[in-house]
C-alpha cells in the first residue's frame, strides 16, 4: 500500500426525518444533515443532527416516531461521537509523492483529529441539566414544564413533556394531521398546507410524533447545526420516513447517512432508489485555490448530475441520487481519514455491547429535490461484503505517468518520477525534496517525520521497481 505523506478528509457535513415550522411570517429551512443509524436485529438507534437556517431564533420541529414511543427512548448524545463518525468516514484526499509509490517504507499514523476530542468534557452548562461523561440522557425530570404547555384536545393525546438542551418537547399521538397542525399553531408554529398534508399521511400510517420547540440565542442567518437527538425503537422493517423533511427544503437537501450494522452482513443500501456510481478512486484531482470539500462536492455533482445549491439547478430540474462513499468492517480502512470511533463512541451511537468484537460501517451520500423524495427510504444490508472507499490523490505533475487524472488531460509530455526533469525540478525547489516534503502541511493532517537517511536507502530499490514496471 502507498506510503501517505498526508491524509485530508472532508470537513464535517451536517435533510432528516422531520420538518421545521415557523411562525407564519418566516420558515426555517434545512439543507444538510448527518444521520447516524445503528441497526442490529429489530433494534434501531437513530441519531439526527440537522442544520437550520432562517430569521427566527424560536421555531418548531416535528419528527415522526413509532407508536408507543416514550421519553425513555429519546436522548441527547455527545456531538463528539457524531463528529468522529463523520470525519472518519469522509471521502479522503491523499497527498501522494514519488517516494510513496516506490519506497514502500510503510504507513503513517492517523492525521490529528481537528475536531473536538472525546476527552474534552461538555461542561455542566452545555446541555440543560448537564451531561455526565457526555453519555447521559440529559433530561430534566424534576423541573416543571413551561406555563405555555397546552392542554391536550380530546383527539390528540400528549403522552409526555420534557426539556432537553435547546429543545422543549412533547410526545404526541394525534387523531389526524390537521389536529396536530392545529396543536402546533397553539404553540406559535404554523404548518403550511403541504406540511399538514404530509403529517396526515404519517398519522394514517400509524405514526406518533415528537414535537419540539427550539429556542436558540439568536436567529441562525447562516446554517447552524443543532444538538444531536437520538431516537431508539424496535421495528421489523428498516425504513426512514423522510417525506416530512421535504417541507423544510430550500430546493435541494443533502444527507450524510452513516450506518453501523452487523459485521457478518454486507454494506447498507437503499433498496427503493437506484444507486449512482462515483468515479473510480485512485485518480488525481486538481484543487487549485479550492479546498477539498468544495472539490468533492463538484465531483459528486458531476457524477450524479444534481448540484448542491438550488440556484444552480436548471429550470424544472429534479433529482434523487445516492452513492456509497465508504463501506468496511470498522477500523479496516486503508488509508483512514481520521482515527476510528472509540468503543465509547460506538456505544453512544447505539452499537450494542455484544458487538464489541466488530461491526460494519457504511457511509451513504443522498441528495434530492423535495418533489422526488419518496415517502420512506427502504434500507437493507446488501451483498457487497468487501471494502468500498472514495479515495483520491492530490494532483502532482511528476505522477502523471503513473496515476490518471480524474478529469482533464495530463501535461504534454506527462511528468514522470525520478527522471532528469524531475530532479531538475527538485533542484530548483519547484518540487520539495523528500526530507522537506515528509510531514504535516499546516491544517492538512499530521504524519510522522522521517529522517532523510531512510529515503537514501530506499531510493535505489525504488528506481529498480520503477524501471522494472516500465519494461514491456
Amino acid at each position: 500500500m502507498f506510503l501517505l505523506s498526508m491524509l485530508s478528509a472532508l470537513s464535517p457535513a451536517s435533510a432528516f426525518p422531520g420538518a421545521f415550522l415557523g411562525d407564519g411570517s418566516s420558515q426555517p429551512v434545512n439543507t444538510k444533515s448527518v444521520i447516524t443509524v445503528a441497526r442490529f436485529g429489530d433494534q434501531t438507534a437513530l441519531t439526527l443532527q440537522p442544520d437550520v437556517q432562517g430569521a427566527l431564533s424560536t421555531f418548531g420541529l416535528v419528527i415522526p416516531v413509532p407508536p408507543g414511543f416514550t421519553r425513555a427512548d429519546l436522548s441527547l448524545v455527545n456531538p463528539h461521537a457524531t463528529h468522529r463518525a463523520d470525519q472518519y468516514s469522509a471521502p479522503r484526499l491523499l497527498n501522494t509523492r514519488c517516494e510513496d509509490l516506490y519506497a514502500g517504507i510503510g504507513h503513517p499514523p492517523y492525521p490529528q483529529d481537528t475536531g473536538p476530542q472525546d476527552t474534552d468534557p461538555l461542561g455542566p452548562c452545555s446541555y440543560s441539566g448537564g451531561c455526565k461523561e457526555g453519555m447521559t440522557v440529559c433530561l430534566r425530570d424534576t423541573e416543571p414544564l413551561p406555563d405555555w404547555f397546552a392542554v391536550p384536545e380530546a383527539d390528540l393525546s400528549v403522552e409526555d413533556g420534557f426539556e432537553l438542551a435547546e429543545y422543549t418537547g412533547w410526545i404526541l399521538t394525534p387523531a389526524d394531521g390537521e389536529t396536530l397542525a392545529d396543536w402546533m399553531a397553539q404553540q406559535g408554529f404554523v404548518a403550511d398546507t403541504d406540511t399538514a398534508a404530509r403529517l396526515d399521511v404519517l398519522v394514517n400510517q400509524g405514526s406518533a410524533f415528537v414535537a419540539l420547540r427550539v429556542a436558540l440565542d439568536q436567529a441562525p442567518r447562516r446554517a447552524a447545526t443543532l444538538s444531536p437527538i437520538q431516537l431508539r425503537y424496535t421495528s421489523e422493517g428498516w425504513t426512514l420516513p423522510m417525506q416530512l423533511s421535504a417541507a423544510s427544503s430550500a430546493g435541494v437537501q443533502d444527507v450524510t447517512l452513516i450506518t453501523l450494522t452487523d459485521s457478518e452482513r454486507g454494506a447498507t443500501v437503499i433498496k427503493n432508489v437506484v444507486a449512482t456510481p462515483l468515479p473510480d478512486d485512485g485518480c488525481m484531482v486538481q484543487l487549485g485555490e479550492k479546498d477539498w470539500a468544495t472539490v468533492w462536492d463538484e465531483i459528486f455533482t458531476r457524477a450524479t448530475g444534481l448540484p448542491s445549491r438550488a440556484e444552480d439547478l436548471p429550470p424544472g430540474a429534479e433529482g434523487l441520487v445516492w452513492s456509497t462513499e465508504l463501506s468496511e468492517l470498522y477500523g479496516n480502512c486503508d488509508p483512514c481519514a481520521a482515527p476510528p470511533l472509540t468503543w465509547e463512541n460506538a456505544l453512544i451511537l447505539g452499537v450494542p455491547e455484544e458487538q464489541r468484537g466488530g461491526y460494519r460501517l457504511t457511509r451513504l451520500h443522498l441528495r434530492y429535490t423535495p418533489t422526488l423524495l419518496p415517502d420512506g427510504l427502504s434500507l437493507a444490508q446488501g451483498e457487497h461484503m468487501g471494502r468500498q472507499q472514495a479515495v483520491y490523490h492530490r494532483h502532482r505533475w511528476e505522477l502523471e505517468s503513473e496515476l490518471a487524472l480524474c478529469e482533464g488531460s495530463p501535461s504534454s509530455p506527462p511528468g514522470t518520477c525520478y527522471n532528469a526533469e524531475y530532479f531538475e525540478r527538485v533542484a530548483s525547489g519547484e518540487i520539495p525534496k523528500s526530507r522537506q516534503s515528509v510531514g504535516s502541511p499546516a491544517g492538512l493532517g499530521c504524519c510522522e517525520r522521517r529522517e532523510p537517511v531512510a529515503f537514501l536507502f530506499t531510493l535505489p530499490i525504488g528506481l529498480l521497481m520503477f524501471f522494472a514496471r516500465r519494461r514491456p
